[in-house]
């Protein structure tokens, strides 16, 4: 079993890519996949603006959250703790070179210090920009490494989409189909 912890951005793309993405999702759910969520990403969801094209005629805020809802097995609520590591992160960040401000970084690292402290196999997200740019790839790995503590691995959603595809096409022998 893969536990992972969709960012924001992964609920907007799977709604952008509409049945096909759906289909991708019930597949991972039988492959294994089990995903969690996270009050934070929740909040983030909730702020969506509620038309953007081209789902004018929907709530794209509440296909958002209903999509959220729906996938989610289990939902992590935030702790002190996590934003003491994601400010830890961010120190890190900035000793080695990064110049994001705080506070447009700081939701990224508190989602990241969710996975690590829970034990999260995967965290899917395309946040390259920050979430995954090398410098707070590094500052993950060594202040995780200070707390004893495992790295999820970082998916971008092509990234698990392809894992589904491929993981799809082997049988429970471990024959390709």
């Amino acid at each position: 079993m893969k536990r992972v912890l969709p960012d924001t951005n992964f609920y907007t793309m799977v709604l952008r890519e509409g049945n096909k993405a759906i289909s991708l999702l019930s597949n991972a759910d039988k492959l294994g996949f089990r995903f969690y969520g996270f009050d934070e990403v929740r909040y983030e969801l909730k702020a969506a603006p509620r038309i953007v094209a081209p789902f004018e005629s929907h709530n794209f805020r509440a296909d958002l959250l209903r999509l959220y809802e729906a996938l989610i097995s289990k939902e992590y609520t935030f702790e002190q703790r996590m934003m003491d590591m994601a400010v830890e992160y961010y120190r890190q960040f900035r000793s080695l070179g990064g110049t994001a401000p705080q506070r447009d970084i700081i939701t990224d690292f508190i989602i990241v210090a969710c996975a690590s402290l829970k034990a999260i196999d995967v965290l899917v997200s395309d946040d390259v920009g920050t979430m995954f740019n090398r410098y707070a790839l590094q500052s993950y790995t060594e202040v995780n490494k200070r707390h004893s503590l495992l790295l999820p691995k970082f998916w971008s959603y092509q990234v698990f989409a392809k894992e589904i595809s491929r993981l799809g096409r082997i049988t429970p022998r471990g024959e390709r189909v």
